[in-house]
């Protein structure tokens, strides 16, 4: 749990290493980078690129909403799906889909074994993965209910649901129609 009490740099670094374990990225530099521009309001997590805009936030601690919103933190940081785009480059687990997987899954569809292009070896049942389209764009989170090992193989029956979707880029036009 974290202890927001800290201060923004704490909370960006607790941040930064609840990403790296969820998204098992290797690159600290990048990292580190990404933890000095988080602004934390109430139970969100912003990432602010102007430094002096950030630092006058953090003088007056009076702004609501700043930057791009990357998450929420309860007990654990529960990330945002701007931050997929942020860090789709140097996550390790990651998943690609096609085109007819891709309609699917924005709709909140889970995704079948006979879907899956290409998709991270050492992914593992209940890891968390950022899944992808043909062009590199992510498309939401999903959680895997069998091991890549099998997907690879062509083990697994086809119509076998692999990825569990968690969350899409097609929730935003979905909730749209609510408002």
């Amino acid at each position: 749990m974290v202890n927001k009490s800290k201060g923004d740099a704490s909370i960006g670094l607790w941040i930064t290493k609840q990403i790296t374990c969820i998204f098992k990225i290797k690159n600290e530099e990048i990292m580190r980078g990404i933890s000095t521009k988080i602004f934390v309001n109430a139970n969100s997590a912003f990432i602010c690129e102007n430094n002096i805009f950030l630092r006058k936030i953090r003088e007056h601690n009076q702004l609501y909403f700043a930057g791009l919103k990357i998450g929420e933190i309860n007990k654990k940081f529960k990330a945002a799906l701007p931050l997929l785009w942020i860090i789709k480059d140097y996550a390790k687990n990651k998943v690609w889909v096609n085109e007819k997987a891709e309609q699917l899954f924005l709709y909140g569809r889970d995704i079948f074994a006979s879907s899956i292009i290409k998709i991270e070896q050492k992914l593992r049942r209940g890891d968390l993965a950022i899944i992808l389209n043909k062009l590199d764009e992510p498309l939401g989170l999903g959680k895997m209910l069998v091991d890549a090992k099998y997907i690879l193989l062509g083990g697994i029956n086809e119509d076998f649901v692999a990825v569990k979707n968690l969350m899409d880029m097609g929730w935003y036009i979905r909730k749209e129609k609510e408002i």
